[in-house]
Parts: structure tokens; sequence; C-alpha cells
């Protein structure tokens, strides 16, 4: 009955009742009956091939393969979309509480300032306030590491915590320390884990909850299709090309870039923090043909430039895969 009252072109059906009563062109199906989906349907002209049900390789698997969803990575029982689950799954040490590997950050890391705007004639004047921390909310599936969490979580208090950020070797490279931060919420979380929130529990101030140090670099690291060439006055280098976001209306840019460059940015921000410099600057967006100021084809000029948000956004389970993004506010600009 393989293929009975089936219709169309060039389909192959193999097995009892595999494609029975099937409308369609140029399909592969594997089956023992029609009452359920075959084991194996291909598509001849998409050149693609489902299988439906685990697949279990002995041998190599050659080729570039892409990869979708894997369910079982590292055998934590990931479903989430790969490479996000692997990419973002550390190790956490919560003082008198936690020290584990495998939790996964679901958010960013960071802080954000005040800002508001003085009229300053033909120029706006931005200016800077209290910081505020992000909350931290991760997953875990381990049931010790759930019941310690919930322990804390039922007489909570102040602590706190450290994200370690490793290389591919497993060796910590530097880690990100987090002062002051207490029990919000608890809920399920994906693939069985279970989700933890903390919250600063401080009052916005002008000191930083979480120590994120210059961890950055100064590599050229250029994607033509978003990045440009940003110059910071006294604060960026020569390579800084990160990927570029102007709202005009908000006088918001946004600068998004990876663990290799950057560096200089996060000492600028800090200065803000805590109020030892509060010097607004200049900056300028270069467009070019290579990310190199040595093909510069047009620039667009800003000035009282001043930083207000820094976050680290992924990446945090391998230092060479960190992002980070931070926003900044401008008073005016200058159109190349």
């Amino acid at each position: 009955m393989a293929g009975a009252f089936a219709s169309g072109d060039g389909n192959v059906f193999l097995g009892p009742e595999a494609g029975y009563s099937f409308q369609g062109d140029n399909q592969l199906i594997i089956a023992n009956s029609h009452a359920k989906p075959g084991l194996i349907h291909g598509d001849f002209d998409k050149d693609s091939l489902a299988i439906n049900g685990d697949l279990y390789v002995t041998g190599n698997i050659e080729g570039s393969i892409k990869l979708s969803q894997i369910i079982g990575l590292l055998g934590n029982g990931y479903s989430a979309v790969f490479p996000e689950a692997l990419d973002n799954t550390v190790t956490i040490e919560i003082a008198g509480v936690l020290n584990t590997t495998n939790v996964l950050i679901t958010n960013s890391v960071g802080f954000e300032i005040d800002t508001f705007t003085v009229f300053g004639g033909s120029c706006l004047e931005p200016n800077t306030g209290l910081t505020a921390e992000f909350p931290l909310t991760f997953e875990t599936a381990n049931a010790s590491d759930i019941s310690d969490l919930q322990s804390w979580f039922s007489s909570p208090d102040n602590r706190s915590l450290s994200i370690i950020i490793k290389d591919v070797s497993g060796t910590e490279t530097f880690r990100y320390n987090m002062f002051d931060y207490y029990p919000s919420s608890t809920s399920a979380g994906t693939d069985g884990r279970t989700s933890f929130t903390l919250i600063h529990n401080m009052p916005p101030n002008n000191s930083s909850g979480i120590e994120i140090d210059e961890n950055f670099g100064s590599s050229f690291s250029y994607n033509p299709g978003t990045d440009k060439l940003i110059e910071i006055e006294g604060v960026t280098h020569s390579n800084f090309t990160p990927a570029v976001q102007v709202d005009y209306t908000k006088r918001v840019i946004t600068l998004e870039m990876t663990y290799n460059e950057g560096a200089g940015l996060v000492n600028w921000i800090n200065g803000f923090v805590n109020g030892s410099d509060l010097s607004k600057r200049s900056m300028s967006i270069i467009e070019t043909t290579d990310g190199t100021g040595s093909t510069e084809t047009s620039r667009e000029n800003f000035f009282e430039v001043v930083p207000f948000k820094y976050e680290l956004i992924y990446g945090f389970g391998l230092n060479t895969k960190l992002k980070a993004r931070m926003l900044l506010q401008y008073g005016c600009n200058e159109p190349g």
C-alpha cells in the first residue's frame, strides 16, 4: 500500500502505507503506517531531510551542519537555541550560598545612569545623575544548587557574587563582581530548569554595585554590514569599529562591541558613575570602505556626548565571545 491513492510526480515512498493518499511532488517518505508522520521525510526540491525521532551516530559527522536546536547539550537537557545556551553557561559564586558551574545567564549584566538635559543655546547639554544596576536572572537544573538557593530565598539577605569568565581551556580569565544583591523572585525556567532573579538591594547612588574591569581589547574587528569607525575624544583606540545605531529623535547612539575591541569605554563610564571625570566628549561616526581611517568617505560629528548605559549582553561562557553594549546621549550633531 505504499503510495496508495497518492498523486504527484517524483515521489519516493518506502514502507507499508508510506505516502498513503499523499498529494504533492518530489518528496521522500519512509514509514510503516499512514496514521503517524513517517520516520524520515525528505524534500528533493529543497535538498532537506527531516528525521522524526532520535538520531544516534557512532561514526564521524562530516561537512557543514547548521544546528538550530540541540537536546542534551553537555548533558544538561538544554533545548535552547544553540549556541546561546552553551555560550552563556558560566560559573557563579554567591558568598555563603553557591559555588557552581552550569548556570545559564538569561539577561544582560550592567547598569544605567539617570540622564537629564539642560538647554544650552544651539546645543543641548546632557548631564548624568545616580546609577542603578540591572537585576540578574539565571537558571539551573542542579538539584543541590536549587536547594541552596531556595534556602537563601527563604531567609534573604544581601550577598556579594561573582560571574567568572573563562577561556576555551576552562581557565578563569577575569570575573565580574556584584555587591549587595538580594533574592527577588523564582519561577519555572526552560528545559526543566528553575529560574532565579536577584536585585541590587541598594538605592541609586554614585557608586556601582557591579565591578566591571577594563578587559576589552583594542584589536581590529570589522563587519561591513553593521560596523562604523568610531572616534571618541580621549577615549577610544584607533581600531574601534563597533556596530552603530543612531536615534536622532532621542539623541541616543548605541554601540555594540566584541571582546577584542572597545578598550577605554568602561573607564570612561566609570568616571560618570563615581563622579571622578564628568567630561563631555566630542565623537565622530566615520564611513569607510574597509573600517580603517585611510579609506574614510565621510563623517558625522557629535558634541556634548556622555555615556549613560553599559551592559554585557552575550557570551558569558567564553571570554572571546563576550559582547557589550553602550548607550550615549549627545547634545547636537554636525552631519558630514
